[in-house]
């Protein structure tokens, strides 16, 4: 079991303020704008599926400078249970009115993996995060890439794909 209730506020506000003050500093993978805007030219819904605080997702917001193509975002006040449980994920669909079954979850963690794939979404996994390909796949990623850029370049041929829209 975690930390008492009291023991993991004081953790999470100690994070903040320990990250808060190196936000201006926060830069996007390279090619994470162009890809979002690549997938919303195609008509696809982008919702980003995040466990940041609300101050946390609008710093990385900032940073990926992206907004024109996001159609909506989670943060932690979003769900009860963070990453692997699926809770996140879930109120990502629900705040696009998205079904599982029409989507793909981009992500770097093998949690990003586990919880889509206990909604049974299928995921393409970036290795820029510190994951390997071999971690990524073995939690049930069906693709890995290297970046943004990487999957941007490979897009017409992955699950984002025309071949593979719903």
């Amino acid at each position: 079991s975690g930390p008492e209730p009291e023991v993991e506020e004081k953790l999470d506000s100690s994070h903040g303020a320990i990250f808060s003050t190196s936000w201006p500093a926060l830069r996007a993978f390279d090619g994470a704008a162009e890809l979002l805007r690549a997938c919303a030219s195609r008509n696809l819904a982008v919702v980003l599926a995040s466990s940041a605080s609300e101050p946390e997702l609008q710093a990385l917001r900032r940073a990926i400078d992206a907004d024109d193509a996001i159609t909506s975002a989670t943060s932690s006040s979003d769900a009860q249970e963070s990453k692997p449980a699926p809770d996140i994920l879930q109120a990502a669909l629900d705040s696009a009115e998205l079904e599982a079954g029409a989507t793909v979850v981009v992500g770097d963690s093998v949690w990003d993996v586990l919880s889509a794939a206990a909604l049974g979404i299928p995921t393409i996994g970036l290795t820029c995060g510190g994951t390997s390909e071999a971690e990524l796949r073995d939690a049930g990623a069906e693709e890995v890439f290297e970046s943004p850029r990487h999957l941007l370049e490979n897009l017409q041929e992955s699950l984002l794909g025309p071949a593979h829209a719903a």
